[in-house]
This record gives C-alpha cells, sequence and structure tokens, in this order.
C-alpha cells in the first residue's frame, strides 16, 4: 500500500486539478468475469434480455461491475481494482486505457483471458489513442510542462517515446496513419499535430486561442473538436488553416466528446433550456449551425464513440450505457447498461462496447453491443 499525489481532471472545468493525497492498492485483475448489474437492461440478442433463451446456462458469476450485485451473462469486467479509470480504446485484440489516480497507461486483451499490463507509470495520464503499432496518450503532471507520449503496443519496458514537452494542459488525443493530434485544455488552448513517428520535439500548432479545446477527432481530410468554454464545435483541415479554423456549430453549451464516422460528426453538450445533456450530430462539412439532436439525457460528463450503425455514450451521474442509430431514434436512446458506477470513457469494435467505471474502478466489456 502506498499514498501518492494525483492531479485528478476536473472534467467540468476542462482543468487539471489536485483533489487529495490518495492511498491506494495496487491490485489489478482482469478475469473475463461475466456480470449483470442491477439495472442492467439486455438488448435481446443473448446479452441478459429478458426474452434470450442463450443465459449463459448454469455459470456462476460474482463479478458486479463495481456496484456489488452479483452478475449475469453478457457484461464482463476486464479488470477491476483500478484507481480511476478515466479514456479508454481498443484495437483488433487489446483494450488500453489511462488510470489517473494509479498514474498508468494500461492494456488488457479484449478477450478478458490475461491480467492488464501496465504499460507505462506517468504523472497523471488522460486521454489515449491507438494506431496499429503504439498507444498514444497526454500527460499533464504539471499543467504547464504536460507531454505526449507513445508506447509500443507491445510494450516498451516502462520507457515511453516523449513526442512533445512544454504542452500546457494537454487533454484529448487522436491519430491517422500519419500524425497524433491533440488539445491543450486551458483559455488560449491549442490544437496541435505532431508526425506519430516523431517531429523532433517540434509539434506544428493547428489553431490557437482556443477557449478550452478538449476532446478531438480526425478522418481523412479534416481535424475536428469541441471548445469547451466557447461552446463551439470546431475544425480545421490536416493540411492547414493558416491559424483560422471553421466553426461547425455554435451554442453548444459545455460541450464534451467527440466522434466522427461516416462523413457526420457526433457530440454531446449540455442543454440549458432543458437541463439536460444532448447527443448531436452534424455532417462534417457542416449543417448551417443546426446540428440534430439525437437524444436527451441526465445532465452529466459524456462521452462518444460510433460506428457504421450507432452512437454509444456513457452517462457519468445516471450510471448508464447507451446507444442510439447514427439516423436517430425518436428521441428514445436504448439503455445498454445501468448501475455503473461513473462509467466515462468509451470504446467500440466490430462486436462489442468497453467502457471505464472511474468509481467502480472497473473496465467492462459488452457483447453483443
Amino acid at each position: 500500500m502506498r499514498g501518492r499525489n494525483c492531479l485528478v481532471y476536473d472534467a467540468r472545468a476542462m482543468q487539471p486539478r489536485l483533489l487529495a493525497v490518495v492511498t491506494f492498492v495496487y491490485a489489478a485483475s482482469c478475469g473475463g468475469i461475466e456480470v449483470w448489474p442491477a439495472g442492467y437492461v439486455g438488448n435481446g440478442s443473448g446479452d441478459g434480455g429478458s426474452n434470450n433463451t442463450d443465459d449463459g446456462g448454469s455459470t456462476s458469476n460474482t463479478g458486479d461491475g463495481g456496484n456489488g450485485n452479483p452478475g449475469g451473462p453478457g457484461l464482463t469486467v476486464l479488470a477491476s481494482d483500478q484507481g480511476w479509470p478515466s479514456q479508454i480504446v481498443v484495437d483488433e485484440t487489446n483494450v488500453y486505457w489511462t488510470d489517473v489516480v494509479a498514474a498508468t497507461v494500461m492494456k488488457c486483451a479484449t478477450s478478458g483471458a490475461e491480467q492488464p499490463t501496465v504499460l507505462a507509470s506517468q504523472g497523471s495520464p488522460f486521454g489515449i489513442a491507438v494506431d496499429s503499432a503504439n498507444v498514444y496518450w497526454t500527460n499533464a503532471s504539471s499543467p504547464t510542462t504536460g507531454t505526449v507520449l507513445k508506447c509500443s503496443i507491445l510494450g516498451c519496458d516502462n520507457n515511453p517515446t516523449v513526442l512533445a514537452t512544454e504542452q500546457n494542459t494537454p487533454f484529448g488525443i487522436t491519430v491517422d496513419s500519419n500524425n497524433v493530434y491533440w488539445t491543450t485544455a486551458v483559455t488560449n488552448g491549442e490544437v496541435m499535430m505532431c508526425a506519430s513517428a516523431g517531429c523532433g520535439g517540434n509539434p506544428t500548432l493547428v489553431a490557437s486561442a482556443q477557449d478550452g479545446p478538449s476532446y478531438i477527432a480526425v478522418d481523412a481530410t479534416n481535424i475536428y473538436w469541441t471548445d469547451y468554454n466557447d461552446s463551439l464545435v470546431m475544425t480545421c483541415p490536416i493540411a492547414g488553416c493558416a491559424d483560422n479554423p471553421t466553426t461547425i456549430a455554435s451554442g453548444q453549451n459545455l460541450p464534451m466528446g467527440i466522434a466522427q464516422s461516416n462523413s457526420s460528426l457526433y457530440w454531446t453538450s449540455f442543454d440549458q433550456g432543458s437541463s439536460q445533456t444532448n447527443v448531436s450530430a452534424c455532417a462534417t462539412s457542416g449543417c448551417a449551425g443546426n446540428p440534430a439532436v439525437l437524444a436527451s439525457v441526465t445532465p452529466s460528463d459524456t462521452l462518444v464513440a460510433v460506428d457504421g450503425a450507432n452512437v454509444y455514450w456513457t452517462n457519468r451521474v445516471a450510471g448508464t450505457v447507451m446507444k442510439c442509430a447514427i439516423g436517430g431514434c425518436g428521441g428514445n436512446p436504448t439503455v445498454m447498461a445501468s448501475g455503473q458506477r461513473g462509467p466515462l470513457g468509451i470504446a467500440v469494435d466490430a462486436h462489442s462496447v468497453y467502457w471505464t467505471n472511474t468509481t467502480g474502478g472497473t473496465v467492462m466489456k459488452l457483447t453483443p453491443k
């Protein structure tokens, strides 16, 4: 057992803040325990729904997703006893996440058949991205001297490569086949870019004078991000925009998570009129400033992921994981899981949805999605 100072991000203020000296026991497990938390709603496809007959037989499940309840089929605890698992990404075989209390970057097989691996110990890792070769993350152990790093998905002996230093609160991060992109989540913040192979410690400025740029996405031609304090969703070509990005949508109060798929953008924001969190959609080419609201849910820190059929999101306050068809769901999204303890980061692959339970200290998997 050991105590340490842990710099934990305040997701509302988009600023890191020192909460306390946290004493924790690092005793991660990754046993692939199937669970069914209280209130979990199955989707009728062999995952715990009331109409299912493929219910896992007589398997005895003891995992609980962090809520203290016995489980059932469909939902799997990939890792437990984590400090405060935050952002999460997935590739063909593994899931990766940052833990801002344990101050680690973690890896675990999506099958749950192996113990989790510590890829790197960091001061305050937060945003995370992955490509076919490396994991990338932002680290703000000190707000004005933050770093952006990478480590091979096979491991790097806890010796990651530093891509950029002297970053002021690096936050969201994403990657394509050539470059890594990130935000610095402060007033007069920036959007930055560096070749994934390295840029000699001299990243390229994409946009400056952004007021709290937070989460970020990329497609073949453009970079997209949410500007938390200015209530904007912004874009700039990868080739550059002379530090003059384009507004995709304005009036998006406190926008947070953002994801891109099939020429569309999806993000979350707080609707002051209804006091709800909106999940919105807009073409990457723009929507005349009028994004479609796919769903309105309990106000919360809400992050999104998307595939070719659905947009998925977490709700940390309500303790739910939800989805809606990308074309809309009549304002009635599907509850995929409830009774979760602080779900935040979310990722999807061809078969499953994965998320972190921040206060529950677990990393979860639901199949089918």
